[in-house]
């Protein structure tokens, strides 16, 4: 799953649940967020554009996400590559 310049998280929720999306260095230090509170069901998209929480841009490498819904959570590898 290479990216360049951003990457997209698409997900389909069935009903009410909170949302939220981390974005953590190779470190596992916690790079960007983004949480959506309370979501009503239905499709949502979040993009991640390499950028840190302070609007500067990362280096290529590897990333790890972790998507959280509810009180469920998935995680994965992202690889930037410039």
């Amino acid at each position: 799953n290479p990216f360049n310049p951003k990457t997209n998280f698409v997900i389909d929720i069935t009903n009410e649940s909170t949302i939220g999306l981390d974005i953590y260095n190779i470190l596992g230090n916690k790079i960007w967020s983004i949480n959506n509170n309370v979501s009503s069901r239905g499709k949502y998209k979040f993009i991640w554009n390499a950028v840190d929480n302070m609007g500067g841009s990362v280096e290529s490498g590897v990333y790890l996400y972790r998507l959280h819904i509810n009180n469920t959570s998935h995680t994965g590898k992202l690889f930037y590559i410039k």
